[in-house]
Order: structure tokens, then sequence, then C-alpha cells
């Protein structure tokens, strides 16, 4: 029977008796605490000619320390999200019940300029802040991010938007006639607006047309992609929350092997420490880490997605889990569900080198079978050769696992099983481990997180109902597999 270590508390790269966590159920947080943002008093922005400016550590900060939270300027990209603040919303509707129009013309919120890409964030950020700020911002001389770290950062001033890098690319997609012939329609709407409204058309033109070539350049650098928890875990090809931009956040550098892990609640982004030491800088990932993606792809992906060569110590020392991440299988849908049965599995992994990801890729595509579900046992078998698989690969805390241990938690609580006392370790094992994964890396703020408290407290009562938290559980689960 797998027993899943309760003590994974640590980074691998940090002895683990500097860092302890008390395993205890949190109080779940709710998104109203999450509206200010700000870096803790553990770190600090430095600056030198090298990183530009970045996130540097005070003190030491244990696994689960929310480093930052930032709610940013944000747009919906998929409907049935308000185009604001990135709540559900009725696909009908454009904004939440919290959220208005404003002065902004509809017609941005509505889609009619969608087209228009990384312009129509932009239009939206110089409309979301005070035009008196805009314009004393805009006709400074010569703006240039400054070489130094910032006393103040803010996604609530214009000026933080301006402090960012920008990427002077840009002008040559802003200067193409059917970009420019767009956002002059966008700027006569705009003749309605309370104060850009009541300049003369060809000042208005020119005033915001600086503006949003300003705003675009920075956007264009620093703006994120907002998938929301159950979108990343499950790794599909689907279009995201919303886009925006997020001045502190943005300072966050890429390493191939990060010590923070975020995520997006609505338009909040959040940064977890995964266990960093005093005087070591904060990084993050830009969508590739050393354990998910070989050398070639991570490469690949960061000159495509963000226009850099990784320069990280993983990187500059060739180091590299390479032999276990280079797919072996062109089309792992078609292999498994050519299968005739879902024991097949165990002679697929036979001509698959130990610690090799395509494991888990199998784990993931035969655990959806009809057959495999219908056996909480086969679950079980399942899912602990993802985990032992991870394991070899030295991924043995990580929000990777998430998912696996959800559904191990959810095998062993099958009807068939819950009274053999056999599993009852294993069950009680899984549930701590899944809490802990939760805890440390979303601060209780997954989905799962609420369900499982409530099952956890049934459990400890032992006459406690497990069928509400369960089923909302197993909804949940149904959701990250997409």
């Amino acid at each position: 029977m797998f027993i899943f270590p309760c003590r994974r508390t640590s980074s691998p790269n940090i002895p683990s008796s500097q860092f302890s966590l008390t395993v205890e159920i949190a109080p779940y947080r709710t998104e109203n605490e999450l509206r200010k943002s700000f870096l803790c008093d553990g770190v600090t922005v430095a600056y030198d000619k090298k990183r530009g400016r970045f996130i540097k550590a005070t003190k030491d900060l244990n696994p689960g320390t929310i480093i930052c939270i930032e709610e940013g300027v944000t747009v919906n990209v998929k409907r049935g999200h308000c185009y604001n603040c990135l709540r559900l919303v009725k696909v009908s509707d454009l904004y939440c019940d919290k959220c208005s129009q404003g002065s902004e013309p509809i017609e941005l919120a509505r889609g009619d300029f969608d087209d228009l890409g990384i312009f129509k964030l932009s239009a939206h950020i110089l409309l979301s802040y005070p035009f008196v700020e805009v314009i004393r911002a805009i006709d400074q001389p010569n703006i240039v991010p400054p070489k130094s770290a910032p006393s103040h950062l803010s996604s609530t001033d214009f000026s933080s938007i301006l402090q960012l890098e920008p990427h002077s690319e840009i002008a040559k997609v802003f200067d193409d006639p059917a970009i420019q012939m767009r956002i002059k329609k966008f700027v006569d709407l705009l003749g309605n607006h309370p104060k850009w409204g009541a300049m003369e058309v060809s000042e208005r033109f020119v005033k915001f047309s600086k503006a949003l070539r300003i705003v675009s350049e920075r956007c264009a650098r620093n703006s994120h992609v907002v998938y929301d928890i159950v979108q990343t875990t499950r790794k599909s090809k689907e279009e995201p929350m919303g886009t925006g931009i997020f001045p502190i956040s943005s300072i966050f550098n890429h390493s191939c092997t990060p010590n923070v892990f975020s995520f997006f609640i609505g338009n909040v982004f959040v940064f977890v420490s995964r266990g960093v030491l005093a005087g070591q800088e904060l990084v993050d990932t830009y969508g590739v880490t050393k354990s998910q993606n070989c050398s070639a792809k991570r490469k690949r992906f960061l000159a495509e997605h963000s226009g850099f060569t990784c320069n990280c110590p993983c990187c500059q020392l060739g180091h590299s889990m390479d032999q276990f991440l280079i797919s072996a299988m062109n089309s792992p849908e078609t292999l498994v569900y050519s299968a005739t049965h879902v024991n097949d599995f165990w002679s697929f992994v036979e001509f698959i080198p130990p610690g090799h990801k395509d494991l888990e890729v199998l784990v993931e595509f035969f655990a959806q079978r009809e057959d495999a579900k219908a056996d909480p046992r086969t679950q079980i078998q399942l899912w602990e050769n993802f985990l032992t698989n991870a394991e070899k690969r030295k991924i043995s805390f990580d929000p990777y696992l998430v998912r696996p241990l959800l559904e191990l938690v959810l095998a062993f609580h099958d009807d068939s099983l819950i009274r053999d006392e056999q599993y009852e370790e294993s069950r009680m094992s899984m549930m701590i481990a899944l809490h802990e994964h939760l805890h440390v890396f979303y601060c209780d703020l997954h989905p799962a997180s609420g369900p499982l408290k409530m099952l956890l407290e049934a459990t400890n009562k032992k006459e406690g109902d497990i069928r509400e938290p369960l089923g909302l559980l197993k909804e949940i689960a149904k959701d990250l597999t997409g």
C-alpha cells in the first residue's frame, strides 16, 4: 500500500531543518480578503545592471508564505467573465454586479475591438486611470524606465505602469494602416467621454494615440495571460479568462527552478514561497520548468513567448532532466484508447524507462477510460504509479501533484473501500498530503480547499457526513480533467 509521506514542507535545495509547517486545517480564505495589493515585509525590490529590478528576500520565507498579492488592471478574453474583474457572469452579461461601465465606450467591452489585441488592453488601461494623471505623464519629453529600485509601485497609479520596461518592436504593429484605422474609429467613440471628449478631434487622436503606444509598449513585454486554477491544472489549450497588467508582479524574474509559485484568483495575482532563504532572489516560472520540460522546449518556449534566452543557473550549468522528459510517444491518446483493456497499461509501461515522464502521461489518459473509472483499486494503482514515477524525477512536493493526490483521495473514499481497514492509513495519508499541497502552494484558495477541509473535519468526527464534501471534490476532479 502506498503511504504518502506527510512531511513535505521544504524546497529541494534548502535544508529541511530550516523550515517547518504544522499540518492543521487553516481557515478558508475568501476573495474579499484579496482586494488589497501588497508585498510582504520579508521582501524588497532591488536593482542591478544584469537583472534590472528584481525581488529579493530580506529574511527566510517558509513554504506557504504569501509573498505578493496584486489586483491588476484586466480585460476579459473569455465570455462569461466580467469585462473588468473577470468574475463569473452570465454569458450575455458584460459586467458583474460589482463593476460598471463607467465612461468607457461600451463597444470595447462588447468585443467590437477584440481584433486590436494588445491595444484593446492598453486602451482599457488608459481609461482606468484619471485623465489628468494620464495626460501629465505622456506630456513628459522622454519616458524612460528608472535604472534603480522603485520607491513606489502599485497598480493603483498610472506612473507605475510607465516604470515598466517597454518592448519597442510593438511600433511596427502599431503603425500598420489597418490598426491605425481601427484606433481612429475607437478614438472617435471617445467624443462622448467627459474628459477626452472635451478635446478637439485631431488633438484627441494625437494625445490618445501617443498614450496608447506608450502603454502598449509596456503591455507587450509585461502583460500576463490570466488562467484560473482549474484551467492551469488541466493544462488544456483553451481560452484564458483574460489578460492584464500587474506592475508589481512584472518584477518577478523567470527561472527554470523557481522558488515561488503563482496563481490567479479572478484578476488577483497571488505569489507564494516554495521556501526561500534571506538574500536570495525570488523567481517564478514564465511557463516552463526543469522538472516538466526538456531544455530544448524551454529554450523554444521562452524565445517565442517571452523573447529571451534563459540564463538561470540551471540553464547556464546545462542541468537538465532531458532523459526523463523527451517524449517517446507521438500520440498517447491513440495509444490508450486503442487498448483493449485498462490492464494493457502494464504492458505499455514495460517499454518506458523508469522515471520517464511518459508514464505519468499514460496514467492521466488511462485513468479516464471507462473500465478504469469503474474500479477504485485500478485508480489507486494508476495514480500511485504516477506519484512513484514523479518521485524518481525528484518531484515529491509540487503543485503538479495536486491532481493525482485528489484522484487518490476520491479512490480511497469509494463506497466499496471506505469500510476496509487496510486502506485507512493510506486514505488519511492522501488527505493530509493533499491538504499540505493546497495549503502551502495555494494558501487554501484552491477550489478543492474548502471541500477537503469539510472532509477532514467529518473524518475527525468519525460520525460525520462525508457525502457533501466528496460530491464537491468529485465535481472539481471532473473540471481538472477538462
